[in-house]
Formats: C-alpha cells, sequence, structure tokens
C-alpha cells in the first residue's frame, strides 16, 4: 500500500475480457510519490531518467482483473508505448 503516482491517458485494453481499462494507471515508480499525475509527452522526474520503462497497473471494472503494463521512456520522456 501506501502513495503512489498517476498515470492518465493511456488507452488499454483487458487481456482477459478485452474491455477498455478505464480507471487511471498507477506507478510507484518513481521516488516519493505522492499522487502526482503524469501523461504521455511528460518528462519523468530525475530519480528515473536511466530507466526504459516503468511499470503500472490498473483494475479491469469489467472482470475485476489487475493489469500491469509497462509503459516505454524515451529519452526521459514517457510514451504510450507498452514493453
Amino acid at each position: 500500500m501506501g502513495m503512489h503516482d498517476y498515470i492518465d491517458n493511456i488507452t488499454a485494453y483487458c487481456p482477459q475480457c478485452g474491455k477498455k481499462l478505464t480507471e487511471n494507471f498507477q506507478t510507484k515508480d518513481f521516488k516519493d510519490p505522492f499522487l502526482n499525475h503524469y501523461k504521455p509527452g511528460d518528462t519523468v522526474p530525475e530519480d528515473r531518467e536511466t530507466y526504459s520503462y516503468i511499470d503500472t497497473y490498473s483494475i479491469c471494472q469489467n472482470c475485476r482483473l489487475l493489469v500491469n503494463i509497462g509503459l516505454v521512456v524515451e529519452d526521459n520522456v514517457l510514451t504510450d508505448k507498452f514493453c
């Protein structure tokens, strides 16, 4: 548990039921997460500059599956590409 940050504006589908995920994705990969909101195109916090992706997760509102997705970071910028 604890704090996390949000990743907004990600379009993804549940691998189990195929429904579009409507909840924001969350991550604990940034240092000192505090409910900040990020979206594709944002620069990642300094502590994550050396990484090529971040781990994110969301819950499918249809089947309740916890969905984990890695989002690619290119040149210190968050993308909407999955890895």
